[in-house]
């Protein structure tokens, strides 16, 4: 019986080595995959689709350490789910071209109970209303706009290396509570009649905040 199963394994050894093949080469695509997702700019993910989007946010959280996860098509307010060190995060991908309402912080703390997370954010390459970052405030949840997003793209090219900065047009000003009333260009401080006229002309500014200055 043994001398027929080597007979016939060996009769087989294109089919083994068709299979091989194909797995070295779906790996590859794997990782190419990967890298062209993790090499993406703003501007790469202003033409991506919703779907493409957690998709890229997937493979950039796993490359910081989480542990990322995927929700199911018809998802309960979050879109991917982040675990590090015990801890879960519910994440709501907004890839935007207008303003983010309240309406997706309000649906991303709603889901933290069913994803069992103890923490909220939203991630978006456009900007927050006014009413999305103060119930954001209140709820705990961390935003990220298009400033936040481009700086964390911007640490993840650093972390690559110092040649990949070359691509950097501008330097986003720090984040923090109040990012949104500066100057995406120049860092300077802008009214808030100034933020609110970028934020309603979104489409025209590209979803930054601008000064008089640089609005023009």
């Amino acid at each position: 019986m043994a001398p027929l199963i080597w007979q016939l394994v060996f009769a087989l050894w294109p089919l083994w080595l068709f299979c091989a093949a194909t797995f070295v080469v779906v790996g590859m695509l794997v990782v190419y995959r990967k890298r062209r997702l993790l090499r993406s700019g703003i501007r790469d993910i202003d033409r991506m689709s919703g779907t493409e989007f957690e998709q890229f946010l997937r493979v950039f959280f796993k490359s910081k350490g989480y542990r990322a996860d995927l929700t199911r098509t018809f998802d309960k307010g979050a879109d991917l789910i982040l675990t590090r060190a015990g801890e879960r995060t519910a994440v709501q991908a907004k890839r935007w071209s207008g303003p983010v309402h309240v309406d997706a912080v309000r649906a991303v703390v709603a889901s933290k109970d069913s994803y069992d997370c103890t923490k909220a954010m939203v991630v978006t390459n456009s900007v927050f209303t006014r009413p999305a970052v103060e119930q954001a405030r209140d709820s705990r949840v961390e935003l990220w706009d298009r400033q936040r997003l481009t700086r964390e793209l911007l640490a993840q090219r650093r972390h690559e290396g110092p040649q990949r900065l070359k691509t950097v047009k501008h330097n986003p000003a720090p984040w923090n509570a109040s990012a949104r009333d500066t100057c995406a260009v120049c860092g300077m401080r802008v009214s808030d009649r100034v933020r609110d006229y970028c934020v309603s002309h979104a489409g025209r500014f590209g979803g930054r905040v601008l000064c008089m200055k640089h609005q023009r």
